[in-house]
């Protein structure tokens, strides 16, 4: 009973882990979506629109490997061009007090929330699961079902988390 009990256990955590990654990753394929929608509806980015469907096109091949290091580079490299696209907005006056501008901040803002929760939650899911997998006898149970002796955190890059500032003028 104690190892249908614990190999349970294990199975239920690791699912948890592959169902929070599944998360990541439709949130990153809601941002591929939103860039190239952005980039597309937003005057003004013509100079560097190409650039930045490479980018994207480079980030997209990157998230399908399956494989969370290429899924945290492509995270990263896609926050770039989120900052990338700000940047440019912001330099386009006729944007800033435009209504489509005002709804692409709301939408970026949405989606980084959308992103930064799931990025949680995935790492709740590989912290319990770590925890689990190491602590007696569950670590017997993984060891003899093959399960991971440990998955990896969902880490981002040094600056990631830093966005331009956007200057709409204000000077008073």
């Amino acid at each position: 009973m104690a190892v249908i009990s614990g190999y349970n256990s294990l199975v239920d955590l690791d699912e948890s882990v592959d169902y929070n990654y599944t998360l990541i990753d439709a949130r990153l394929e809601e941002r591929h979506n939103w860039i190239t929608n952005a980039v597309s509806t937003i005057s003004g980015l013509e100079d560097q629109e190409q650039a930045i469907f490479d980018m994207i096109t480079s980030a997209r091949a990157a998230a399908a490997t399956g494989n969370i290091e290429d899924m945290v580079e492509a995270d990263d490299f896609l926050a770039d061009v989120v900052r990338d696209i700000l940047v440019i907005v912001e330099d386009n006056p006729e944007l800033i007090s435009a209504d489509a501008y005002n709804r692409l901040l709301i939408d970026i803002g949405a989606l980084e929330s959308a992103l930064f929760v799931a990025r949680k939650d995935y790492n709740s899911s590989v912290q319990k699961y770590n925890a689990e997998v190491r602590k007696f006898p569950k670590v017997v149970l993984a060891t003899m079902f093959g399960f991971d002796r440990e998955r990896t955190y969902w880490e981002k890059s040094d600056g990631v988390e830093v966005l331009p500032a956007i200057d709409l003028g204000d000077d008073d």
